[in-house]
């Protein structure tokens, strides 16, 4: 056994000089001369391991399922889990084993975690918001300037481990040189809360409105995530001060149990709150043995110091608890000659609490596994079923009972109560889709029958109005010339009194009336023409306008600005009527020298366009009072233009012409837009 001294605190060391004989011989330290002392915070830091062992497993799984430019994060994550483990192991050793060469091996756990705060750190570089964060190339000197701290951790703890080899000395580790530890720790703290802040902020809301979402309910879900790792920060920061309180004094009981429960809850809570950050589909089983296996250590960990308090309390009163078992905030310590077989009997008692612990974690895995393929896995397996079942349309099927009246049975009971809803609801839905077909193909029989019957009638109010056209058009054209040459030929009998000069031009001019009837009759079989339309309205115009100077050789000036599309061939047809009325009376009845016809459009907001048209003729006029007396063709503008839902206006006098207008709107889409 090898002993320390110090000038301030008995059987335990600060500035301690080991007492050996003039040669030191490294081997001197093995064999018998060293002991191996289980405290109860060794229990605790066993418990850690296995939990790491447990957490790096649940990472692995997420690092597997997610696409391979996402998995950046996880693989940082696990880096800085698998660091805070090596500094749980290291801090395990070194406070176990009564040897000041194991316990030299402290100093690695510093690189340890100064290795862990890297990977933590670029693990929140890796997480959103990544565009437009921090300054340029901040993530670039931030790592290098951690990769050279560690990398002079590793030299100065080299160094410490060569010289305690030479000498045999061994030093407390200066505060000074815990400086850069907690000055990385408030890094990445201060790194979280603006990572936090970039996340929550927007555009429209101020920083009072940013930062009550913080403290209430984030909205994105990776702002939940570093509120949590804030916490987990902040622990390890309060962990490193306790360290720094108590390194160079009495270590109280409550600092060792409050480092264990920091220690241990912030690992817990890191893993799991990453995994339901991402979703991963970690299956339940995994899940609730994570669950459980936290809990039995957690409470095996209490028992270890629940048993260590009590043996201390009966086989020591009154002694201090540091004084025996030291503290793994202070592991380079020595257990006192004074104590030895108390000492000794603690550990042997925490020795049984650690093989327990072990073998309880996988007699509980493999045990619980066993109960879950068994019982549980088997029921979610016919719930499943019976849900794919119902997805596929099979909802005659039901679950099968289940062995226990439990959650899962009531939730098979909940699911065949929903198939039987579900099928009787889709037998009522197929009766009515079957009444309503009935319904659908009654009532499209009757509208096809009505659809029929509008056509026929249509049809019928079409022949009508274009009888009555006819009508109108035979009887102040064709009627009136051949009722003209029926009166002149009842002159005949007079003819023969006259002198042959006379009778031959007075059957010249016979059949000059002969003639126009004819032309008159072949403009109306034209106009009957079917495909008067087909090559658009400004064509069908201006072959009316030509047919019309042609018959009374009176010029016709037409300006026609008409976009194809505006109009329906209906009520194209209508304006075409319109004009040619217009035209053929100024022609018959107006004596006019010139008529002019113009139409124009102008394209209205949204779609359609304004549309006019106007027929001028510089004939006698006439009284437009005397509009209701006069013959079918202004009654047929007139007629036409209400079909169009147009303005329509005649101004006349009797010696001033005659002016008529058609205003009307087109509520059509252009073609060619």
């Amino acid at each position: 056994m090898i002993y320390w001294t110090t000038h301030l605190i008995p059987f335990r060391y600060t500035e301690a000089t080991l007492v050996r004989n003039p040669v030191f011989n490294p081997f001197w330290l093995s064999g018998s001369e060293s002991n191996i002392y289980i405290r109860p915070y060794t229990v605790s830091q066993v418990a850690l391991l296995l939990l790491i062992v447990l957490i790096l497993f649940f990472l692995y799984q997420s690092f597997r399922q997610r696409p391979d430019r996402e998995r950046v994060d996880t693989l940082w994550i696990m880096q800085a889990v698998a660091w805070g483990g090596v500094a749980i192991f290291v801090t395990l050793i070194s406070g176990s084993v009564d040897s000041p060469l194991v316990a030299s091996l402290y100093y690695i756990r510093n690189l340890s975690a100064l290795l862990l705060y890297h990977a933590f750190a670029r693990f929140l570089y890796a997480l959103p918001p990544v565009q437009g964060f921090g300054f340029r190339r901040e993530e670039w000197y931030f790592s290098r300037i951690m990769l050279l701290l560690a990398g002079l951790e590793l030299l100065y703890s080299a160094a410490r481990i060569g010289i305690f080899w030479q000498t045999g000395d061994t030093h407390q580790r200066p505060l000074v040189l815990e400086m850069p530890l907690m000055l990385v720790g408030l890094w990445a703290l201060l790194l979280l809360l603006r990572k936090l802040w970039s996340a929550e902020k927007s555009g429209t809301a101020g920083p009072g409105e940013t930062l009550r979402r913080i403290l209430s309910v984030p909205l994105t879900n990776v702002g939940t995530l570093y509120r949590w790792f804030l916490l987990i920060i902040a622990s390890l920061i309060g962990l490193n001060l306790l360290y720094v309180t108590f390194q160079h004094s009495h270590v109280p009981v409550w600092a060792t149990l409050v480092s264990d429960l920091l220690v241990m809850s912030s690992t817990v809570t890191l893993a799991f709150i990453y995994l339901r950050y991402h979703h991963v589909p970690v299956p339940l089983i995994v899940r609730v043995i994570g669950a459980g296996l936290v809990i039995f250590l957690g409470l095996v960990s209490s028992l270890g110091w629940l048993l260590t308090m009590t043996a201390l309390n009966f086989q020591g009163p009154g002694i201090p608890i540091a004084d025996v078992i030291g503290s793994q905030m202070r592991p380079l310590f020595l257990s006192p000659p004074h104590f030895p077989e108390l000492a000794s009997s603690i550990s042997h008692l925490l020795w049984t609490v650690i093989w327990f612990q072990t073998a309880g974690s996988l007699a509980f895995i493999l045990s619980f596994s066993y109960y879950y393929r068994g019982t549980l896995a088997v029921a979610l397996q016919k719930i499943t079923a019976g849900f794919g079942q119902v997805e596929t349309g099979n909802l005659a099927y039901r679950i099968p009972s289940l062995p226990w009246n439990d959650e899962f049975g009531q939730i098979a009971n909940s699911f065949n109560q929903m198939a039987q809803a579900l099928e009787k609801t889709s037998q009522d839905v197929y009766g009515y889709q079957n009444h309503l077909k009935e319904l659908v193909d009654q009532r499209t029989t009757e509208l096809g029958q009505e659809i029929e019957a509008r056509k026929n009638l249509e049809l019928h109010q079409s022949i009508q109005a274009e009888r009555a056209r006819i009508a109108r058009d035979s009887h102040d054209g064709l009627l009136q010339t051949l009722l003209g040459v029926r009166i002149r030929l009842n002159r005949g009998k007079r003819l023969s009194q006259m002198a042959p000069s006379r009778i031959q031009s007075e059957m010249l001019d016979l059949a000059g009336e002969v003639g126009l009837a004819a032309q008159e009759l072949r403009n109306l079989i034209n106009d009957l023409n079917a495909d008067i339309l087909t090559e658009g309205l400004p064509t069908a115009l201006d072959r009316i306008i030509k047919r019309q100077q042609r018959s009374f050789g009176i010029p016709i000036r037409a300006q026609i600005g008409y976009q194809p599309g505006l109009l329906t061939p209906a009520q194209e047809l209508n304006v075409l009527r319109i004009v040619q009325e217009a035209i053929s009376n100024s022609c018959r009845h107006s004596n006019a020298s010139e008529i002019g016809v113009a139409m124009q459009c102008e394209s209205q907001a949204g779609c359609g366009a304004k549309i006019e048209l106007e027929i001028a003729d510089n004939g006698d006029g006439f009284q437009t009072t005397a509009v209701e007396g006069a013959g079918w063709g202004l009654k047929n503008m007139q007629s036409r233009s209400q079909q169009l839902g147009a303005y329509f206006h005649i101004h006349s006098r009797p010696g001033e012409g005659t002016f008529v207008r058609l205003t009307m709107e087109s509520r059509q889409k252009r073609t060619d837009d």
